[in-house]
């Protein structure tokens, strides 16, 4: 009997779906999807098939037009501005000739969608192209042109690397299905983040594939041996990774990606949409600040651009297999705007591991609280960055009166306010605090400014707004929150000597641990007058100058660019708001874990203090009367 081809078998299947006379031209597999490539453009115009071909084929089914059938792309851009009604604020048109997609950019992408998707399938009937519709940022910014640009100039490499993932995915296994489940171990071994907050990386081994949880740095810190995860262990190998998976767009989860990049990976990154367009942002600005401070770059621009190109976006919930025994599926974390709580189902239902990776129990004012229910549960792998006895937050209303009775009383006193936030997240909730503090006038009425990544972070989330929660969703899509004209944007680190001789103003400012940038710039010129404040509201990992203030330092030692070491005096107030976290405080924490459904058989704690750590591995274990493990860097548990 002769086996039919891969081809073969999709053409066969395919055409048992759907009317006769189609006529299909390539099939491949594209990552974990099934591509078809058709010169039928009906096909386009008609999801039902598509849907209907996926749950046979228990596949994601994307169907292509052929290039033979589609208009040359001036007249397809001519087509598109006369179909699509001018209110819709069309902004960018970018042609993928491979893919045969193209993805409009628009002030209002449900004008360009129409009533029940009425204009959309016009526009492909007419062209002949897949249309895909995005939403402009209502604030400018250069970075989403930069990566849909790179995405363009890149689109036949981006497609073999992707058809490359397919044929990876669906490589034979070294067992059939019915041994594999009696034959497969798991191994979990820690990268970083283990006893420690930064760094984050957990290698994740089976018989059949070998897959990297996050990979990120420890800000602050000078030594590359202690600053990036431990890829020296022997368990780890560049070469044997079928994926690297990132939670979220932090520094601590993401910072050392484009190393592995530069060394050799050229696998799939899966992250959220989100997660990628913030961690082209993030990671960019990194090493743009390593250099103007004199510090050595791991790696390059052009590996960052590398690192863009090998990412598989997944949106929540969506189910995919990442390699021949593993299926990933991204869930809410609440954390930051795209962030993750990472599901992985190895061997066929044999075992779940769920990472919360950072992740907030309960809603804040940007994003609703993650997600606590799974259809299996094995293992869970738990932060415990605020784990310790003592680390109850303030609910947000509390945190909210605190903030706004300093801001008030600096202000009057003649002061100037310091808030150093990472750009992602606390910058965000920031904005959306001093928002509500300035409706309730609770505070006078003084200058904001923003500095640093701020501006281009903030941009980001107002493409995004269905991820926010749903309490600001529609202000952000009106353009009622985050682009308003009381807040001004300091391009020009120049500009913050400025504000300090100023009057009575508030700077939100990254880096959120004073590691640089313009908050470490703003803090030397404000630091030595009492009357101003520094207000911490995101969390300062052991080592950074934001944790030295934070513990009461007075007097700092800093390196400049040129090597010379200056003193700088901490006379200015310095406040903690610890309500306004990211992250789940322990009450929040134990709350979940007695929501999570279904009940874990194992908890693996990680992300924090050594002593919260310890504190929270054994409060789990006498509460919850289930094996509960803190392993330290290194350490390799056997989960099967």
């Amino acid at each position: 009997m002769v086996m039919e081809s891969f081809e073969e078998r999709q053409k066969r299947i395919i055409r048992e779906f759907i009317s006769k006379g189609v006529e299909i031209t390539k099939a491949y597999y594209e990552g974990a999807s099934l591509v078809f490539y058709t010169k039928n453009p009906e096909l386009l115009e008609d999801t039902r098939i598509s849907e209907d071909l996926a749950r046979s084929l228990k596949r994601r089914i994307i169907i292509r037009p052929d290039e033979s059938i589609r208009l040359d792309e001036a007249k397809a851009k001519e087509l598109i501005l006369k179909i699509v009604p001018p209110e819709a604020g069309i902004s960018n048109i970018y042609f993928y000739p491979i893919l045969g997609e193209v993805v409009i950019e628009a002030a209002k992408p449900g004008v360009v969608i129409g009533k029940d998707g009425k204009v959309i399938r016009q526009l492909m009937h007419e062209i002949k192209w897949k249309v895909r519709v995005v939403r402009k940022p209502l604030i400018n910014t250069p970075i989403i042109h930069k990566l849909r640009s790179l995405y363009v100039r890149h689109d036949k490499e981006r497609v073999n690397f992707l058809r490359s993932v397919g044929e990876r995915i669906s490589r034979p296994t070294i067992f059939s299905k019915d041994k594999l489940r009696n034959l497969t171990w798991i191994r979990l071994t820690f990268l970083g983040a283990a006893r420690e907050v930064g760094r984050s990386a957990i290698l994740v081994q089976t018989r059949e594939s070998s897959v990297l949880l996050d990979c990120g740095v420890k800000p602050g810190l000078n030594s590359m041996f202690n600053s990036y995860p431990a890829f020296y262990l022997e368990n780890f190998s560049i070469e044997d990774l079928d994926a690297i998976i990132i939670s979220h767009a932090h520094l601590d989860h993401c910072g050392a990606l484009p190393f592995l990049f530069k060394y050799g990976y050229r696998g799939p990154v899966y992250c959220t949409p989100a997660t990628r367009d913030l961690m082209f942002l993030i990671l960019s600005d990194y090493i743009d600040v390593l250099q103007k401070e004199g510090h050595y770059t791991p790696y390059t621009s052009k590996d960052i651009e590398t690192t863009m190109l090998h990412v598989i976006p997944l949106d929540y919930n969506e189910v995919t297999d990442i390699s021949p025994d593993i299926k990933l599926v991204l869930r809410n974390a609440g954390h930051i705007l795209g962030s993750s709580i990472i599901h992985l189902n190895i061997g066929e239902g044999l075992h779940n591991v769920i990472y919360t990776g950072d992740f907030k129990a309960t809603n804040t004012f940007l994003l609703d609280a993650a997600a606590s229910s799974f259809p299996r549960l094995e293992t869970l792998i738990i932060e415990s960055t605020y784990g310790g006895p003592n680390d109850v937050f303030p609910s947000r209303e509390e945190a909210l009166k605190r903030f706004a009775s300093i801001i008030k009383e600096t202000a009057e006193n003649g002061g100037k306010l310091l808030i150093p936030v990472p750009a992602v997240g606390r910058a965000q909730e920031m904005l959306v605090a001093l928002k509500i503090c300035k409706e309730r006038k609770l505070i006078p009425e003084i200058p904001i400014y923003t500095s640093g990544l701020v501006h281009d972070a903030t941009a980001i989330h107002t493409m995004r707004p269905s991820m926010l929660s749903r309490r600001i969703e529609k202000d952000v899509m009106y353009g009622k929150l985050f682009v308003t004209e009381d807040i001004d944007h300091i391009k020009n680190i120049d500009e913050l000597s400025e504000i300090a001789q100023g009057g009575p103003s508030i700077l939100l400012a990254t880096n959120g641990m004073l590691c640089g940038g313009p908050s470490l710039e703003y803090l030397k010129l404000i630091a030595a007058d009492p009357e101003n404040a520094l207000i911490f509201v995101s969390y300062q990992i052991e080592g950074t100058i934001g944790r030295q203030i934070q513990d009461g330092a007075k007097l700092l030692k800093l390196t400049t660019p040129d090597g010379r070491v200056e003193t700088l005096e901490i006379k200015l107030g310095v406040h903690t708001i610890t309500g306004f976290s990211g992250h789940s405080d322990l009450r929040e924490t134990i709350s979940y874990l007695y929501r999570i459904n279904p009940k874990p058989k194992r908890i693996i704690v990680n992300h924090g203090e050594i002593s919260k750590i310890m504190y929270l591995s054994r409060y789990l274990h006498s509460k919850f009367k289930i094996e509960v493990l803190a392993p330290s860097i290194g350490d390799t548990i056997s989960l099967q």
